[in-house]
């Protein structure tokens, strides 16, 4: 059915977005275990390093979420029943202006989870320790695909127009909106211009304190000494 299709669309852009996220702090704590960072912060600002990360990954990411899809669309073909697969694979709604929507909220989606995971990632010396420091973007996460995901079953809910703007759960719910045709033009810009001065302030955030924590090698960074790291002027 439409509903199931749009289900598995949902959890695909989730998963994309929120696993190679995830691999930016993942990356950045393993540079500081090995040491690596400290020649890096010789020869390169915090900033190239953090966005050019940030930028790698989400490129790395692009490919190997095709080629998923691909094999995936591939090996369907070859097993499941025709009418099973076209209720999975409806691709009828799917016209190149929405398709193009559905890749600026995947960018903007993953710039925003992957900036949030980089400044994360920076506050911590061992990789054991990455999980946990996480925890609280992977909440946000969590609460912004459920949010996005819930409203979706009354799409036309005040709260479903809500999500759409923000930030956390936008990249999951107005990519949606736009194929059921829920969203004007005016919605889908300001819901765009919100997620990207959201991901510029993440980002500035993300690294200034990236520039002060990324060669402490003591205890885990707590929020106040976040705080501190980023009102110095340093």
């Amino acid at each position: 059915s439409s509903a199931a299709s749009d289900v598995y669309k949902r959890q695909v852009l989730f998963y994309s977005i929120y696993f190679y996220a995830y691999q930016v702090s993942t990356a950045i704590t393993v540079e500081k275990t090995s040491r690596i960072i400290e020649t890096l912060v010789t020869s390169t600002s915090p900033r190239i390093i953090v966005l050019g990360k940030t930028i790698g990954i989400g490129i790395v990411g692009i490919i190997q979420t095709l080629v998923l899809i691909l094999v995936a669309v591939i090996c369907a073909k070859t097993i499941l029943p025709a009418e099973m697969l076209n209720s999975i694979l409806e691709m009828t709604h799917l016209s190149p202006a929405i398709i193009a929507i559905i890749a600026i909220y995947y960018l903007l989606g993953y710039s925003l989870y992957a900036l949030l995971y980089a400044l994360t990632g920076s506050t911590v010396s061992k990789p054991e320790e990455v999980q946990s420091a996480n925890g609280p973007v992977a909440i946000l996460a969590v609460i912004g695909f459920y949010l996005s995901y819930f409203t979706m079953m009354n799409p036309t809910s005040s709260l479903n127009e809500i999500a759409a703007l923000v930030p956390i759960s936008s990249p999951f719910c107005m990519p949606f909106r736009v194929m059921m045709g829920l969203s004007s033009t005016n919605e889908i810009l300001l819901s765009i211009a919100i997620l990207i001065v959201t991901i510029i302030l993440v980002a500035h955030i993300s690294i200034k304190i990236y520039s002060s924590a990324i060669l402490n090698y003591g205890e885990k960074v707590n929020l106040k000494k976040m705080f501190k790291m980023y009102k110095s002027k340093d």
